[in-house]
């Protein structure tokens, strides 16, 4: 959901995406303890905004699936595209998505994630060891990789 994030992992600029306000029903958005990153889990009275991206390229979906690595699975979802006046997509209605769901390695807290609450307390930090860690993609295969997660003390 946040642009630097999407455009470190995926190698592709903002610009040459689709990006789209959308919501899917059955589902909430939970912190992962001890982490920055949340998790979406099923709850049937949740609700969950978050973006459609559309035009990734073969490269790019492989580089996010590098960073999202062994804890999430690729997994379809029912998702309704929103209206915005910014996006360059304005179909609205149910589409089919797809999604990195928790394959069930992390404890879950009972706490809401919120991606304005992260960008003001935890992006500052979490950046660098994204840029760090994506230094790994076509070396290390994602297991491999999550030892370099943390950034190499000075």
């Amino acid at each position: 959901m946040d642009e630097d994030v999407l455009q470190s992992v995926s190698g592709m600029a903002i610009s040459e995406l689709q990006l789209q306000p959308a919501v899917v029903n059955g589902f909430q958005r939970r912190q992962v303890k001890g982490e920055s990153f949340p998790v979406l889990m099923p709850s049937e009275q949740g609700k969950v905004s978050g973006v459609l991206i559309r035009g990734l390229t073969s490269l790019a979906l492989q580089r996010i699936q590098f960073f999202e690595g062994e804890e999430y699975q690729l997994q379809s979802i029912s998702a309704e595209g929103m209206p915005d006046s910014h996006s360059r997509i304005l179909k609205e209605g149910i589409c089919s998505a797809n999604y990195f769901a928790d394959a069930q390695v992390y404890e879950i807290e009972d706490t809401d994630w919120s991606v304005q609450t992260w960008r003001e307390h935890d992006k500052p930090n979490f950046m660098p060891q994204l840029m760090h860690y994506m230094t790994f993609f076509g070396a290390l295969d994602a297991s491999e990789a999550n030892v370099h997660w943390q950034l190499p003390k000075e």
